[in-house]
């Protein structure tokens, strides 16, 4: 069973690469730059400094190695991750206010957005969500959003329009 969830594993990895071509040739260049560096760069200027990768001597374990890796990896995702939400936040408050909605955006937690949405408002302030919060062609991968609608957040159901 375990080389059965590999393979499978494996497959799934490939065909990420292959749908967003780009990326393995990033994660190579990240890993060397922090390397020669000893920092990473975030696509809006977020640096991470990793001193400990300028030099790797005898006594460091590959373990640990790995996991410096996939930190110079992780952070740059993170930052951007980070200025993304957050740019989308301040776009749906704007938002919100120009139609004088009801509805409001509250809290985020991670990649999630929540907040009070009114069930008369809840069609437009889903379109609202979707067009703020949604990117497509400005970078290598698109943003996409999933809006759903519950009593407490993180049990919500997809909206059907």
């Amino acid at each position: 069973e375990p080389d059965k969830f590999l393979t499978v594993a494996s497959e799934l990895r490939k065909r990420f690469f292959q749908t967003y071509s780009g990326l393995e040739s990033w994660h190579e260049r990240c890993r060397e730059d922090a390397k020669r560096k000893g920092y990473v760069d975030s696509y809006f200027g977020g640096r991470r400094h990793t001193p400990w990768l300028r030099y790797k001597g005898e006594d460091v374990d590959k373990s640990r190695w790995s996991n410096y890796m996939n930190l110079v990896l992780n952070s740059p995702v993170q930052n951007f991750e980070a200025v993304t939400i957050y740019d989308a936040m301040a776009k749906i408050d704007k938002a919100i206010k120009k139609e004088k909605m009801r509805s409001t955006l509250r809290f985020n937690v991670h990649d999630s957005l929540g907040g009070y949405c009114k069930k008369d408002e809840q069609k437009e302030f889903h379109h609202l969500l979707l067009e703020n919060a949604e990117v497509h062609g400005k970078y290598v991968v698109p943003l996409t959003c999933e809006v759903k609608y519950g009593d407490v957040w993180g049990f919500g159901k997809e909206l059907k329009l």
